[in-house]
């Protein structure tokens, strides 16, 4: 299992109080699953401690989307909301500093059969143009294939 590998460092607290402090060295990568918590609030702690390094993000939409988007226990079903929760979170992650530098739709669901997308994301790098992260938002929600 991934969490066993001693090179994993498995933090599990509320991640908008991540510090530096929380790891032995500066992280050249860091990955996210979060639970009842936007990716945009926890943003700005990561910020502090990556440096150069990169992040990986599991967007879970149900947690991003406003209110009146979610339906019934918890479900965001349609996907013109799924391509709406990507643009606005990636244009607002862009704002804290992190540029997209892919995107793909999960081939796993949720635990209640949520769409799920991972966003890769860069500090340093060079953004996707606009035009190619839509283009990646609108394969990774609307191409049933992936």
């Amino acid at each position: 299992r991934l969490r066993e590998d001693p090179r994993v460092v498995c933090i599990e607290k509320n991640a908008r109080y991540l510090s530096e402090g929380d790891f032995a060295d500066i992280p050249e990568i860091v990955t996210t699953d979060l639970s009842f918590i936007s990716v945009l609030k926890v943003l700005p702690a990561v910020k502090e401690f990556l440096g150069s390094g990169q992040l990986i993000s599991l967007l879970k939409p149900q947690f991003e989307a406003g209110k009146g988007q979610v339906g019934k226990k918890g479900i965001v079903r349609d996907p013109a909301i799924h391509e709406e929760v990507l643009t606005k979170t990636i244009a607002d992650a862009r704002r804290i500093g992190f540029v997209p530098r892919g995107l793909i739709k999960s081939s796993v669901r949720g635990q209640k059969g949520n769409r799920e997308f991972f966003v890769f994301w860069s500090l340093t790098e060079k953004a996707l143009s606009k035009v190619e992260v839509q283009r990646l938002i609108k394969e990774a929600v609307w191409n049933e294939k992936n």
